[in-house]
């Protein structure tokens, strides 16, 4: 085996590594959907957990506006005794008026507030219920997700191995050459010759390097710089 092929050897194991990499990524379709659904009903009850918190310093803030107006309530009614004229009794009388309407109104929205944290309650409640069966369900999908993951990770580790071996089979000057264009093209740092052409970027390569690549040189396609690799025929 030339130098040449040795290369494209690599290139082979180093494309099943990026594949197996993937497959350890990427969601099956069955597993994938039940970690959306999963995943919504975590965000929507994060929401709503977030809203009754909200509501609660509402509430709570309500709750002091009320107490200061039931106090100033309280002082406006003890000054009615101590009145002494027909004035006198006109103005707290009037901020008597204003602070019972305040008062209402305040109460008024404490109620509604109320409402609202307890349909917000009601609405978590029901979906921690649903949850938890979607929980069951997405726990059971993922061990199974990750027990068909270990042969992947195996194969992985033998493909890492044969990179390593393969590697150590080649010159340190065009597995440096090799490694160069790995990086600057994405993993893919040769390119079939088909016919007179490039499979990667279809640029036709000459004559005389078609020849050079055919006797096992290192020639680079002048399209996209990949190292062109001749597949031989039987």
């Amino acid at each position: 085996m030339n130098v040449l092929e040795k290369l494209w050897n690599l290139q082979k194991v180093l494309t099943e590594v990026a594949a197996l990499d993937r497959r350890l990524s990427v969601k099956p379709d069955h597993f994938a959907e039940i970690d959306r659904k999963y995943e919504t009903a975590k965000a929507e009850m994060d929401r709503l957990q977030a809203t009754l918190d909200q509501l609660g310093r509402e509430r709570r803030k309500l709750d002091g506006d009320l107490q200061m107006e039931q106090e100033a309530l309280t002082k406006y009614e003890g000054q009615m005794k101590m009145v002494k004229n027909q004035q006198q009794y006109s103005a707290a009388w009037k901020e008597i008026d204003i602070a019972r309407k305040k008062k209402k109104e305040i109460e008024d929205a404490e109620l509604a507030k109320m409402g609202e944290i307890e349909a917000a309650q009601n609405a978590l409640d029901a979906l921690k219920e649903s949850h938890a069966e979607l929980t069951a369900e997405w726990e059971l999908a993922h061990g199974e997700w990750q027990e068909s993951l270990h042969e992947v990770r195996s194969e992985l580790d033998k493909a890492k191995q044969r990179v390593a071996e393969a590697e150590a089979d080649i010159p340190p000057g065009p597995l440096r050459q090799f490694q160069r264009i790995f990086e600057q093209r994405h993993g893919i740092a040769m390119s079939l010759l088909e016919g007179d052409s490039c499979s990667n970027c279809r640029f036709k390569v000459r004559s005389q390097a078609i020849l050079q690549v055919h006797r096992g040189d290192i020639i680079t396609c002048e399209g996209c710089r990949r190292i062109v690799y001749a597949e031989k025929t039987s």
